[in-house]
């Protein structure tokens, strides 16, 4: 009797942490989250991205704990029936949190990449501009082809076959591509690092040009 009521608080303990953890993930990434441009404030709050996927770990581990010490108790009355609670409820729910929270993490450099592309392209943009103008011009003349061939107003698939070539060479497909697969298929790295990859050779690129172009306006 005694140890059952040792579990039982224990067990309690645990829904309440898992339940605080849980609250603290959605208190740290709702601010930005819901936002309409959550996307552009993703490297921004990194640290809160961190602090949520953290909180959503202790959250998995603490209820997947739970059925692990209910088990003696329901052992008494179906051995099977508590070894499945452990499986399901433990197992699967634990692998479940996990994935969540790393899905948070694959963001931030996604995020960070993403925002070096674009401002490797910024900095081409004012080293070849003469004037604000000019700068603002060239700007919207650049940004228009990279929204209308990212595929975030029309699948990629259903443009001609030269532009679909000619989208890999943009930053903004291989970004939301990362974010759709995350998001709606739950991939991971293993599935990404293709998209991962081109992002990070075209912020490498495009700051190595952009900064070679402007040490030669300066001179």
């Amino acid at each position: 009797m005694e140890s059952n009521r040792k579990t039982a608080s224990l067990v309690g303990a645990l829904y309440i942490l898992g339940t605080l953890a849980g609250i603290l993930s959605v208190a740290f990434t709702s601010s930005f989250l819901s936002a309409p441009d959550y996307l552009k404030q993703i490297p921004a709050n990194a640290n809160q991205i961190i602090l949520g996927a953290l909180s959503v770990l202790v959250m998995g581990f603490a209820l997947a704990l739970v059925p692990v010490y209910l088990f003696p108790i329901f052992k008494k009355q179906d051995e099977a029936l508590a070894l499945g609670y452990v499986v399901l409820r433990g197992g699967v729910e634990t692998v479940t949190y996990i994935l969540t929270a790393i899905s948070f993490l694959l963001l931030l450099p996604a995020g960070l990449l993403f925002i070096l592309c674009m401002l490797g392209v910024g900095l081409l943009i004012s080293t070849v501009s003469n004037t604000q103008q000019e700068a603002m011009l060239t700007s919207f003349l650049v940004i228009m082809p990279v929204m209308l061939l990212s595929g975030f107003m029309f699948p990629v698939s259903s443009m001609p076959v030269p532009f679909q070539w000619l989208t890999l060479l943009n930053p903004l497909r291989h970004f939301l591509e990362i974010v759709r697969a995350i998001f709606l298929k739950g991939a991971g790295l293993d599935a990404l690092w293709p998209q991962y990859l081109a992002l990070l050779l075209m912020s490498a690129g495009l700051l190595r040009l952009a900064t070679t172009r402007f040490h030669k306006t300066v001179r």
